[in-house]
């Protein structure tokens, strides 16, 4: 893992004196323009928290999960966007690293059409009302337990990651508006991979409608996704961590050749002035098994009630945010027993830091499941992410 303070550091000055030659840059023949942000992680984790056995480390490194302390390098993604040189035609190019490996995030060509946008390349599927905000704009650091949950390698394998992937596809995007009332229609069919399987062929989308205004404002929408998954997970019998010493071991699931992928949930957002909330349904089934979870997120926008005390616009960031959420599976992974129910609680405020275009979320997570109970038993995590945004 990248650790070194110093060159986060560096790095962190080297891209704020690059700020603004990045975001004015244009190449020589078009009107392509630069864009990049970096994220760094500082997690606190209590002493002596690891979960009996020991078992964090190991299985956070397999499951690909956080297991560190201290302060590392999270992300740092690389855009370019620019004209195709066609009326309506343009394309995008985006790099992501954590730091430990690089990969190509979006590569796609799109079609601004009277009829709505088309891109063909790669993106992310048109599932899921989180899923469809970008990492740098999330009201949390990290995206919910139903998709993938960053905790440290405990609950990732059970999140819905067959429908959070990117893939290589065509997405179609339109909306309709009429006396405040909006339609947004999202659909594709994509080709994706996924940890636990080759890959995936399957299609879908999400419908939402919503109404607005004045200051308040409500929509509802609608994912699913079908396929057909490409399995290799042989059966196997294993004992979970934690268990107590002679206890019998648990059969795993196995599979063998391909599967069908149905994946669908509801999701809903409520304006009201300053104060937001939001709440989210994923359900996932795969042959014969179900995974999902669900979450509800409130925050409170407090940059409107600091402008009528005579603040400037520097402080437009600044917010307060509360989440509860919860996911399981019918799927045992050798750590939890099939049907496990993980809960996570999360209080954060984000801090706007006028010095520079970044902001600062500091968070304290308290989480729990039905095998370990608390997963850090003698205390909560705290976590601080400094986003810089060019």
């Amino acid at each position: 893992m990248w650790g070194s303070r110093a060159r986060i550091g560096a790095l962190l000055a080297a891209l704020l004196l690059a700020a603004a030659p990045l975001r004015a840059w244009q190449d020589p023949f078009g009107q392509w323009t630069a864009g990049a942000y970096l994220q760094v992680l500082e997690i606190n984790r209590p002493a002596g928290g690891l979960p009996p056995t020991g078992s964090l480390d190991a299985w956070g490194d397999a499951a690909g999960g956080y297991t560190w302390d201290g302060l590392h390098g999270r992300a740092l993604d690389i855009r370019l966007t620019g004209p195709l040189g066609f009326d309506g035609f343009s394309a995008a190019l985006e790099t992501s690293t954590d730091f430990n490996a690089t990969a190509l995030a979006d590569c796609f060509a799109q079609w601004d059409s009277p009829a709505g946008t088309l891109r063909l390349g790669q993106e992310y599927l048109p599932f899921g009302a989180e899923e469809q905000v970008s990492k740098k704009d999330l009201v949390t650091i990290q995206r919910g337990l139903a998709w993938g949950f960053e905790n440290y390698g405990h609950v990732q394998p059970w999140g819905l990651q067959l429908a959070s992937q990117r893939g290589w596809g065509l997405r179609w995007d339109g909306d309709a508006a009429a006396d405040g009332f909006r339609v947004r229609g999202q659909a594709g069919a994509f080709e994706f991979g996924s940890g636990d399987c080759l890959n995936v062929l399957g299609g879908g989308g999400r419908v939402e409608l919503a109404w607005s205004a004045g200051w308040a404002g409500a929509s509802a929408g609608w994912s699913t996704l079908l396929g057909r998954a490409h399995l290799e997970t042989p059966p196997a019998q294993f004992v979970p961590l934690g268990a107590p010493q002679g206890a019998e071991p648990v059969q795993g699931a196995g599979f063998g050749g391909p599967a069908p992928l149905l994946a669908w949930g509801p999701d809903a957002r409520l304006d009201l002035g300053l104060l937001h909330g939001s709440a989210e349904i994923a359900l996932e089934s795969l042959d014969h098994g179900m995974r999902g979870g669900g979450q509800a997120t409130a925050w409170l926008d407090c940059d409107g009630a600091l402008r009528a005390l005579g603040a400037g616009p520097g402080w437009s960031a600044l917010g307060l945010y509360a989440r509860w959420e919860q996911a399981s599976s019918s799927f045992a992974d050798g750590v939890h027993r099939a049907g496990s129910l993980f809960r996570a609680a999360t209080l954060g405020v984000r801090l706007p830091l006028g010095w520079a275009p970044a902001s600062l979320k500091v968070e304290r997570l308290r989480v729990s499941d039905d095998d370990f109970g608390g997963i850090l038993p003698d205390g909560d995590i705290t976590q601080a992410q400094l986003q810089l945004v060019l």
